[in-house]
């Protein structure tokens, strides 16, 4: 669950007993220029959209883990809800917001807002190979059919059994199941849904995130999933300008004028932002594309990847995503 307001994403311990709210610009930057020491640097203070660049991180990892399985599998995957706590706008944003602008927060996230949707809108229409494991599907085409629950175990509970709150009748793969191996279990109990069967199965996010990090045992899978669906559709991501962290832009901007010197150098190098590698004013950078979402070489995991012997993968994933944009 998340709040309505990103200054309720983080808690803080303290508080009249009750966590405090710390995500917001005056936590995470100092409030005006009327209280900032002369040595505050502005650059290297954690930005307001910091949870909202986490969290894309986190969702896109679930989002090609996802297409993985039904890659795998040669099937459509049902396409996911994602989320926002920051709308897309390159500049001028309070609070993540544009100014005036009342919109709650997390808001449900139209593709456009995290993607390229010309990339999702012809995934697969280059060649035939690539359609299947690249087919979206709408909530509504499923809706009514009978879903199978598919989870994947804590790397503590890698023995087997039900999953903690786990129903009956519920299918469960240890953490650091490969997805050509969750292919194998799931195709004899599910049905081929190629074969005029449909059949569904549904995964939390937490599962999605405890397969292998090396995604696919079979190395050839593998390169061909990073090329055909990760390589494309993964490419574009934003960047996020904040004023809390650039008090100092409309004097820069207005000495600039006055001297007659041009503004854009100024702005693609001295401003603080969050985001696209790219962009000389991004501090920090932040790599969400294909190459951040490749998986590790096969060698890399090895027989410690499942069961009891690594770390949660989605607790991984979390930590990653914080670290990304310097809240840890």
């Amino acid at each position: 669950h998340l709040p309505d307001q990103p200054s309720a994403f983080f808690a803080l311990e303290g508080g009249a007993g009750s966590a405090s709210r710390c995500y917001h610009p005056r936590h995470l930057v100092l409030g005006g220029r009327a209280e900032a020491p002369p040595a505050f640097d502005y650059a290297r203070a954690p930005d307001p959209a910091a949870p909202h660049v986490a969290m894309q991180y986190v969702q896109r990892s679930v989002l090609r883990n996802a297409l993985a399985l039904a890659s795998a599998l040669g099937w459509q995957l049902v396409r996911p809800r994602l989320w926002a706590l920051c709308e897309r706008h390159w500049w001028h944003l309070k609070d993540c917001r544009l100014p005036g602008n009342p919109l709650p927060m997390p808001y449900e996230a139209p593709y456009d807002m995290l993607f390229n949707l010309e990339d999702w809108n012809q995934a697969g229409a280059e060649d035939g190979a690539a359609a299947g494991p690249i087919q979206l599907a709408e909530e509504g085409e499923v809706r009514g059919l009978e879903a199978r629950r598919l989870h994947l175990l804590p790397p503590s509970d890698g023995g087997g059994g039900a999953a903690g709150g786990s129903v009956e009748g519920d299918l469960v793969l240890p953490h650091g199941t490969s997805f050509d191996a969750a292919a194998r279990f799931l195709r004899p109990r599910l049905g081929n849904a190629s074969g005029g069967r449909r059949a569904v199965v549904e995964l939390d996010v937490r599962s999605l995130l405890r397969f292998s990090p090396c995604g696919f045992d079979d190395e050839a899978a593998a390169a061909r999933f990073q090329r055909r669906v990760v390589e494309r559709l993964f490419r574009g991501q934003y960047s996020y300008c904040g004023e809390e962290r650039n008090p100092h832009v409309d004097a820069m901007l207005a000495n600039a004028r006055a001297k007659h010197q041009p503004e854009e150098p100024l702005l693609m190098t001295r401003r603080n932002c969050t985001g696209q590698p790219a962009n000389d004013f991004n501090k920090p950078k932040v790599d969400l594309g294909p190459e951040a979402l490749r998986y590790l070489p096969r060698g890399a995991c090895g027989e410690r990847t499942v069961g009891g012997g690594s770390d949660d993968g989605a607790e991984a994933t979390l930590k990653r995503g914080v670290a990304f944009v310097r809240l840890s």
